[in-house]
């Protein structure tokens, strides 16, 4: 007989690693936006900067102020494919970036 998957309690939070890695990711993003800004001042004040290096640095400013993580979470399948697992249907989490 086929083993009955358990189902997972609706109740349990999120892995105390997971969520202190996300934060940590949010505080380095968080501190590369003001090390960015304080790098462009810098070349500001001292004239080593032009419009299309400024332009650089808006742009890279408005990406890391704009990426976001998605955590995906995919549980083990059951169904037509009972016995035969696949990367997909095998479980596990990933990170993408956006």
């Amino acid at each position: 007989m086929p083993r009955q998957p358990s189902m997972p309690d609706p109740t349990r939070r999120m892995t105390p690693s997971l969520a202190r890695s996300l934060d940590s990711m949010q505080v380095w993003r968080r501190a590369m936006r003001q090390r960015l800004a304080a790098f462009a001042k810098l070349l500001d004040e001292n004239g080593l900067v032009d419009a299309a290096g400024r332009s650089a640095l808006d742009a890279l400013d408005r990406k890391l102020a704009a990426d976001r993580l998605v955590v995906a979470c995919v549980a083990e399948a059951e169904g037509p494919a009972i016995g035969k697992r696949n990367d997909a249907a095998a479980g596990g989490c990933g990170a993408f970036g956006r």
